[in-house]
Parts: structure tokens; sequence; C-alpha cells
């Protein structure tokens, strides 16, 4: 009799762990030995060896985590002056559980649950476009009278005393070539899917052409309107999926409209910064000042006042939508004050106006709709021109001091009581608030988005209840 014999093929597959660089030859070899015990333990079982394997256990637990939180701080601190890697090790060293992209396709388009792509890209650009309408719907009406009753020539006096004047400089081809190749390859393509590689690239050849343009458009204070239409991709926040609200609007614009805004904004920014006409306070895209600065300067107060047996109260105060709710008509005005004017504002005016954007989801694209207020996201411009936008908040401010980073602003004041600070704090928020109000800006009162905080010595801090 024959018996016949199937072998089943064996695949082999090689299944290798997350790197532990932090995992060294020291730690190896207490491993070892802690694994020595714990198998003679197991043999002879004797107190004095599971003893000695405990003993050891913990060390090894100790060593582990020492050696990997001076790794990881190491690391932060190679990566502290590059924000896209230290973002990087930070998802690497505390990786989140689940996927962003995970959860239900179904979504809540004007009211109704849908789960067709079309329709769902269409209400995201419905929704984006409309945002920032629909919160400065919910300001008063006034705002528009007493903004043109407004003491404009009062603001240019302390803004602007000198009366400088702004006015563009016809640009090289030169300097168009050094703006081409700056540009970040890595960037995504934008509507028209020219890749920056192909703009970086033939920087020798396009840099020509391009100045004719750019100083044909500055000198008709034109923008053209090709690089006007944004690419939108929403990206999931947090809480419930299928609420538009919670994802973010990721746009990308073409890449040669950058090169123009970069232009412009070398030229505006030189001026801003040689005339001194940006606020002390303002640390938000500026060369030379970051985050860093910002915080150092608040914390180097609180710890003076401390030092001095002061208490500093401090008010966080953050923004809905912020660069969304930019009112273009608003903006203009202050650049005037910033010494703008003619066909400098002119061009501004071109900038800002008539652009439009699409929503790109799940491979289907929404039809393209206009842009009625805000400032444009992903441009190289739009970030000063919102800093322009803020930049006199802290003239209002009598009693209290403040550091703000583009939208992110504390105000805080010392004194040797509670009461005392929360007096100064009522006199100049009623004069915050209303310039929030004027400017078309509304504050987020969420839970952990505009909060008061109180700090001091152990001693003097007063018991929750009497600070609210």
């Amino acid at each position: 009799m024959n018996n016949t014999y199937k072998h089943a093929s064996l695949t082999w597959k090689r299944v290798r762990s997350r790197d532990s660089p932090w995992f060294t030859n020291e730690i190896k070899t207490k491993t070892d030995e802690r694994d020595y015990y714990l198998r003679k333990a197991r043999k002879s079982g004797k107190e004095i060896d599971w003893s000695t394997y405990r003993r050891l256990r913990k060390d090894v637990t100790r060593s582990i985590r020492q050696s990997k939180a001076n790794y990881t701080r190491q690391i932060f601190r190679e990566n502290i002056n590059t924000p896209r890697k230290f973002w990087n090790q930070i998802k690497k060293c505390f990786p989140t559980k689940g996927s962003r992209d995970a959860g239900s396709k179904v979504f809540n388009v004007d009211g109704k649950p849908t789960s067709n792509v079309i329709e769902v890209a269409n209400g995201f650009c419905k929704f984006f476009t409309s945002i920032g309408k629909r919160l400065q719907d919910v300001l008063p009406k006034l705002t528009d009278i007493a903004w043109m009753h407004h003491d404009h020539s009062n603001f240019k006096r302390k803004l602007n005393p000198r009366n400088c004047t702004f006015k563009f400089q016809k640009v090289s081809s030169k300097e168009i070539k050094d703006v081409m190749k700056k540009l970040n390859r890595k960037k995504a393509q934008g509507y028209d899917e020219i890749p920056t590689s192909f703009i970086k690239d033939g920087a020798d050849i396009l840099a020509e052409p391009l100045t004719t343009l750019i100083n044909r458009c500055l000198k008709n204070s034109l923008f053209p309107s090709a690089e006007k239409c944004a690419k939108i991709t929403p990206i999931y926040k947090s809480e419930e999926r299928s609420l538009l609200d919670n994802y973010r609007p990721i746009s990308i614009l073409a890449v040669l409209s950058k090169v123009f805004e970069r232009v412009v904004h070398r030229q505006l920014y030189a001026y801003l910064e040689e005339n001194n006409l940006l606020s002390k306070n303002q640390f938000g895209f500026r060369t030379k000042l970051s985050t860093q600065h910002a915080v150092t300067k608040f914390s180097d107060s609180i710890r003076q006042n401390m030092d001095n047996g002061l208490m500093t109260g401090a008010i966080f105060i953050d923004l809905r939508k912020a660069f969304d709710t930019v009112d273009h008509a608003r903006l203009l005005s202050k650049l005037t004050i910033y010494g703008i004017r003619n066909d400098e504002l002119m061009w501004f005016e071109d900038y800002l106006f008539n652009r439009t954007q699409f929503v790109a989801f799940e491979g289907v694209e929404s039809s393209v709709q206009p842009i009625f207020c805000d400032v444009p996201q992903d441009s190289i411009l739009g970030p000063l021109l919102f800093v322009l936008l803020v930049n006199d908040i802290d003239i209002h401010l009598k009693r209290c001091e403040i550091v703000f980073y583009a939208d992110d602003t504390v105000i805080y004041r010392a004194d040797r009581t509670c009461e005392r600070i929360e007096e100064h704090f009522n006199n100049d928020m009623e004069q915050i608030s209303n310039w929030f109000v004027q400017n078309n800006l509304v504050i987020n009162l969420k839970r952990s988005k505009t909060e008061c905080v109180l700090y001091g010595t152990h001693k003097k801090l007063p018991n929750q209840d009497q600070w609210k």
C-alpha cells in the first residue's frame, strides 16, 4: 500500500520590531542577567533566586525608562529648530491609537445624512467658503457703522507717525531665480498640477519671462486670476466625524502664485521692519522671532513678578477660525494706515478679491465656489496681512500687558491681590472685546480655548473659589 504525503510549502517571513536605539549594550547585559536568574529561579524554586530576579527586573525596567527618556530628549533638542522633523519625532515617540481616516463615511450635509462623495465634496466646499461669513453674522450689525465713524487719524498717528509710504520696486530676473531656487520641492501641487520641482529645476529658463510678467502685474495693480484658485483637502480633527465643522481645511495653492507672493512679501516685510511699523509685542511670522521668544518674554515676566512678591493673572484668548473671518474691507482700510495706498493698495485689493476654491474628497472634486472673506491659506502673504490686521490691538490696553503670535493672544497683569488684577482685567477687556467686534473677529468661548490663569507662589495664591 502506497501512502501519499502532501507537503505544504512553508513561507518564511522576517518580523522586525520597532527600532530601539535607546536599547544600549549595558541594558542588554542587564536583561541577559535578569533572564538567567529567571531560568535559575524557575528551576531551583529557591526564594533567594526569585528575590535576585525581582531586583534585577526592577533595575532593567528603571534603566530602560531612563535611557529612553534621555534618547527622546536628545532627539527633540536636535530637531527643535526644524518644526516638521520635531513633530515627526513626537509622532514616532508617542504614536496614537487608531487611524485618522477610520470611521463612518456618512456626513451631515445641510442637515441630511449622506454618503454620496459628490454631495459630501460640495457640502465641504460650501461649508468652508461660508464659515467666515456665518461667524461674522453673529456679530452686532452696528460694527460697520462704528467702523465708519472710527478715528482712523488717531490710528495713523500712533501706528505710522512718520507717514511712511510703501511703493513696489521693480524686480530683477536674478531675484526671481533666487525665489524659484528656494522653493520646497516637497510641497504638493495645486489645481494646475504643475509640480514644484518643475518650476524649481527650470528656474534658469523660466526666470526671465516670469520676471516680465510679475513687473507688469505690479505696475498695473493686478494679480493673475489663474493663481487665485485653491485646492482644499478636509482633514479630520476630533469629536463627531459626521460633522463638517470637525474637519480642518488644508489649502494648496498653485506654485507660481507663491513665487509672485514671495516677491511682494519681501518688499512689504522689509518696508515694515525698516520703519518699525510692527508691534514689539507681535512675534508671529517675523524673522528671528518665534513662539520661543514669545513664551520666554511671558515666563520671564511671571518669574520677575514672583520675585517681587506679586501674582500674575493671564487671559489666553483663542479666536474662532481667525484667518477665515478676515474682513477684506477692514484689512484694506488698515493697510492705508501703514502707508499702503494708491496703486499698491489696488494691487492688494485685486489679490484679495475674486478668489475661488474647490474641495478634493475621496478622489472627487467639488464645484468651484467663490470666497468672500479670509486671507488665503497656504499663501506667503496671508499670514503677514493678518499680522497687520491685528497689529494695533495693544494700543487699546491701558493697564495690562500683551504678547501675541498672530491670532494667539495672552493678556496679563501683575498685582498683590487677585481683586486688583480682576479690576485691571475688567477695564481693559471691555476695550479689547470691542476691538475684536470692530474687526469682525470672534473669540472662541469653548472650554479650554479661552482661559484665565493665575500664577504666583503657593503662599500668595488664593483658594480656587476666590479666583474665577
